[in-house]
């Protein structure tokens, strides 16, 4: 198949990793990998090159080293909120890629993560073209500048994120919970999340806050103002 989404019962068994060299060197185009995975194992779905996207849960914490190296068709990939770790040239090869998300949860981008060329001797530049979005003053940022990436702020990018507290790219029920859970310390958000919680703009997550996501989120309200 071309087109996957990685169950997460499998054989009776909770599916929470996909192994190492699980799916390299396949024709896949569309994957998805679901709220049971927290890792991506080294090698995944490298030598995909016909993979154009990958829907990834919010509760991957690390990719695994090369684990989508030299997937030439990948233009943009968005990391959900929740990823912490990104491996030695997890994207290394992938020479399409014009912008990568990355969320303030990431703490640790291994060597070469965006680079250009193979990983056998390899040319010690990034992709071109390639920009790191992210928030100000973050790891991403940090990474961006070290390496020579440009990088593009959220609050500059032409989407609407307010509310989009896990960067998803979705304002709905789970964002609601993180800002009611924020309210009653169950979970400390980061700054970055934490403004996007706050959808009022009075200084406060509340559970004003989570009711204006959910009337968001089924378009009872367009706006927030």
């Amino acid at each position: 198949d071309t087109e996957i989404t990685i169950p997460s019962i499998l054989g009776g068994l909770p599916v929470t990793q996909i192994g190492n060299s699980a799916f390299i060197n396949t024709t896949l185009v569309d994957v998805t990998i679901p709220d049971s995975i927290t890792h991506i194992g080294e090698y995944a779905f490298m030598f995909n090159y016909s993979l154009t996207n990958i829907n990834i849960s919010s509760n991957v914490v690390s990719i695994g080293e090369m684990a989508f190296a030299q997937c030439k068709s990948l233009t943009q990939v968005v990391l959900p909120s929740g990823v912490a770790i990104i491996g030695n040239c997890a994207f290394a090869g992938c020479t399409n890629l014009q912008s990568i998300r990355i969320p303030a949860s990431v703490t640790s981008i291994g060597e070469l993560a965006f680079n250009h060329g193979a990983w056998e001797d390899p040319p010690q530049y990034p992709i071109p073209g390639l920009s790191i979005i992210g928030y100000e003053n973050t790891y991403a940022q940090s990474y961006a500048k070290a390496n020579e990436i440009p990088f593009i702020a959220i609050k500059d990018y032409p989407a609407d994120t307010l509310g989009d507290v896990n960067a998803d790219d979705a304002i709905d029920a789970q964002d609601a919970l993180l800002a009611l859970q924020q309210s009653v310390k169950t979970v400390a958000l980061g700054e970055a999340s934490a403004a996007m919680a706050d959808v009022d703009k009075n200084g406060a997550i509340n559970a004003r806050d989570a009711l204006l996501m959910l009337q968001y989120s089924v378009h009872l309200i367009n706006s927030f103002d």
